[in-house]
């Protein structure tokens, strides 16, 4: 039981419209051997903390998606499916039709927020050769495509990259390079995680004058 966690914060989380959580190690369970560096592997009862502790948005695309290989995110996506189907788990996928055309939209009071989770790569594991959609990465061909749908389908566009150099307080170029692009594609927050520390927050004008917040990485929360 991995409530103790987030038991001075749930109060919190609950109040939220939506609760967005970056779950950076897969939840491959115990029958894979729970594990630390370098290829790390979850205990799934943190999920059910998740959920219990009022998060509603999963962020599973990181660096360490694959570290268990594809029978780690197998387990770890029907754990999902199994015990709570309600959660919505962004940056993973079992099709490639799933791949291609889902963007989660969140819907409160009429206003609809798409949801959109990437990571720069995966520790230098490939992805499985038989699920090369399997993770979403930062491709720029996939990234616009997404973009021009959730400009569609929502509001509101908010996407949380995995990204950046770790223990870095600043952020990178490449980080200011995909910020620009998100911009471009009528982003309008962009939420960072993945370098531990936390890095500057800046709000991005276009030439239209349309504004972005980008919170370029949260730190670590745990």
């Amino acid at each position: 039981n991995y409530d103790h966690l987030f038991a001075n914060v749930k109060e919190d989380i609950e109040a939220a419209d939506v609760a967005i959580v970056n779950q950076e190690v897969i939840l491959g369970g115990r029958e894979l051997g729970l594990s630390g560096y370098p290829a790390f592997n979850g205990a799934q009862e943190v999920g059910d903390a998740l959920i219990e502790a009022g998060f509603d948005v999963i962020l599973h695309a990181t660096n360490h998606t694959l570290d268990k290989g594809k029978k780690g995110l197998l387990r770890c996506m029907d754990y999902w499916k199994t015990n709570h189907p309600q959660a919505a788990v962004l940056g993973v996928f079992d099709s490639q039709e799933s791949y291609e055309n889902d963007i989660y939209v969140y819907e409160e009071d009429g206003l609809k927020i798409a949801i959109l989770n990437y990571t720069y790569g995966t520790n230098g594991i490939p992805l499985p050769s038989d699920m090369p959609y399997a993770v979403a990465l930062l491709e720029e061909e996939k990234v616009v495509s997404d973009l021009k749908k959730a400009e569609e389908l929502a509001d509101f566009t908010i996407v949380c990259p995995h990204w950046g150099t770790e223990y870095q307080h600043d952020q990178s170029k490449e980080q200011e390079q995909w910020a620009n692009l998100f911009l471009e594609y009528g982003v309008d927050l962009v939420i960072g995680t993945h370098p531990h520390y936390i890095q500057p927050i800046e709000m991005l004008t276009n030439e239209n004058g349309k504004e972005m917040l980008v919170y370029y990485s949260l730190g670590n929360f745990i």
